[in-house]
């Protein structure tokens, strides 16, 4: 069994797994109100006070980027030799790195996944947010370098 990763202004954050995850993400609410998920909380862009479901706030959107951060985990800052951006190139976020990945999709994850979740929690399975990555990644890796995103590069 997976330890949940409570949302809470104090909990203290979780660095991301090293390789992708491969498991379905459970939230649910506990009975005093918090919501629980078996992702960690490692990094905050939006929401201090912690994750959210069912609504489009800032609590969604930082449980749809530590989601998108879990199963496309940043890799290692940008290198002279790199010629255009990585999908896991490292962002600085409010607190934490996630990866560019992320970043970029974390908002379109919300809405299709997390914003209209039960308020109480769900499931997303694995299979099907691995789907959703794949469908965004492959004209990425066609495309040359956007600039659509203001997200500053993070420097070694």
């Amino acid at each position: 069994m997976t330890k949940p990763f409570q949302s809470s202004r104090h909990a203290a954050l979780q660095s991301p797994a090293a390789v992708p995850m491969q498991f379905d993400v459970r939230i649910w609410r506990e009975a005093d109100g918090r919501l629980c998920a078996n992702i960690p909380h490692s990094v905050i862009w939006h929401s201090p006070d912690g994750y959210d479901c069912g609504y489009g706030g800032s609590g969604s959107a930082d449980l749809a980027l530590n989601v998108l951060n879990a199963f496309v985990p940043p890799g290692p800052p940008l290198t002279e030799e790199d010629e255009s951006e990585r999908l896991d190139e490292p962002v600085k976020c409010y607190r934490g790195v996630c990866s560019r990945f992320a970043a970029r999709y974390h908002q379109d994850f919300k809405w299709q996944f997390i914003a209209s979740m039960d308020p109480t929690g769900g499931r997303i399975e694995a299979s099907t947010i691995q789907a959703w990555i794949a469908e965004r990644m492959r004209p990425q890796q066609s495309e040359s370098p956007s600039t659509q995103d203001p997200i500053v590069q993070v420097q070694s």
